[in-house]
């Protein structure tokens, strides 16, 4: 009896022993997970705060670019933000362009249009009538707005300020064919409808060689 006790005795304190050994050599083979955690948490800090920093750098790069940019004048204490500075630009009669903060200005020496000479200098002409005296009429005054667009694209302001029609009538005139039939009335009086400027350049050109 005693002897199976001691056998007992013995085998319990080698299996304990071999079970010490196995788990020393558990522990040799695999690394505690405490310190790959801790491994593994400081990687992903470092992550964030790359991160964080780049955010930060790219947020910064994108304000100074887009920044927008300081109104001309703001250093004036007169500035007013609220009513910045307009330019306004028209083609010359030279076929170049003028751009001013003076609107008025640019407007005078803008390239002037048929109408602006047939509205300011000369009669306003009477277009009336039925059928086709009506359609005679209509075709002169577009004959003659086609005629002034040429003559003030090669000719002085001057020139085409003269250019004009001194009675309501002269389309009408026209129409019915008085350019030919009383010239000498028609070529001084209604140039504009009879399409007879050029007599205006021959003086001027005379005028210019005396």
């Amino acid at each position: 009896m005693k002897d199976s006790l001691q056998r007992l005795k013995s085998d319990g304190s080698a299996r304990s022993c071999a079970s010490e050994a196995s788990s020393r050599s558990k522990a040799r083979q695999h690394p505690p997970k405490p310190a790959a955690a801790a491994a593994g948490s400081t990687n992903v800090n470092k992550l964030f705060w790359l991160f964080t920093m780049l955010f930060l750098a790219i947020h910064h790069s994108m304000e100074i670019l887009f920044a927008p940019e300081e109104a001309e004048g703001a250093d004036d204490p007169n500035f007013d933000p609220a009513s910045p500075k307009h330019r306004t630009c028209v083609l010359t009669d030279k076929g170049t362009y003028f751009c001013s903060e003076d609107e008025k200005e640019a407007r005078r020496r803008a390239r002037k249009t048929p109408e602006y000479y047939v509205t300011n200098f000369g009669v306003a002409q009477t277009v009336d009538g039925n059928g086709d005296e009506n359609r005679k009429m209509t075709e002169v005054e577009r004959n003659m707005n086609n005629y002034m667009s040429n003559w003030i694209m090669n000719n002085s302001d001057d020139l085409c300020r003269q250019c004009q029609n001194k009675h309501d009538k002269c389309v009408f005139w026209a129409s019915i064919g008085e350019c030919s039939k009383n010239p000498s009335f028609m070529t001084t009086d209604c140039r504009l409808a009879c399409q007879a400027c050029e007599a205006l350049k021959d003086a001027d050109d005379k005028a210019s060689e005396s």
